[in-house]
């Protein structure tokens, strides 16, 4: 599809006059768009809480249509002001998981270096082996807490 992209674009057949889409790519838009609000949907509705030494932890799992920026922003904006750090999954076939330290309560960048990740300010990211689907999400997110309460039991001995 992108390369059908790209070529249409160079011969001129993705716009018709002015900037609007000629009827088969404007149709692809909208596919998107209503795609796009879908996943913002599903993402509310996968947002779970935890609470781990003091910390608020939000975990969501998020469509890879979103892609590693606006999931996390989107979580920020909407539910930033409520929790100490964002945790976004992405579904397959997306390996990659955003943290976002919304305050200094817990440190980021060294949490994801320990699984192999990086990062810069309070914000970072890892990749895992194994692909999240959907039905995996809960029992990873304990996965997940549990190596957060390691990581911060090592952090305070």
């Amino acid at each position: 599809r992108l390369l059908r992209l790209a070529d249409d674009l160079r011969k001129g057949k993705v716009f018709s006059e002015g900037a609007t889409f000629t009827p088969q790519w404007d149709a692809d838009l909208k596919r998107y768009e209503e795609r796009s609000r879908d996943a913002y949907a599903r993402l509310d509705e996968t947002v779970q809480y935890a609470d781990i030494e003091k910390i608020r932890f939000l975990f969501a799992y998020a469509d890879p249509i979103l892609s590693q920026k606006p999931a996390p922003r989107h979580l920020k904006a909407n539910y930033g002001s409520t929790v100490d750090v964002i945790i976004t999954i992405f579904a397959p076939p997306v390996r990659n998981y955003i943290l976002d330290g919304m305050n200094d309560r817990f440190a980021v960048v060294p949490f994801v270096q320990t699984l192999g990740g990086g990062g810069r300010q309070n914000m970072g990211g890892f990749t895992v082996d194994n692909e999240v689907k959907p039905d995996e999400f809960p029992r990873y997110i304990t996965s997940l807490q549990e190596r957060i309460k390691e990581y911060l039991h090592s952090r305070s001995a």
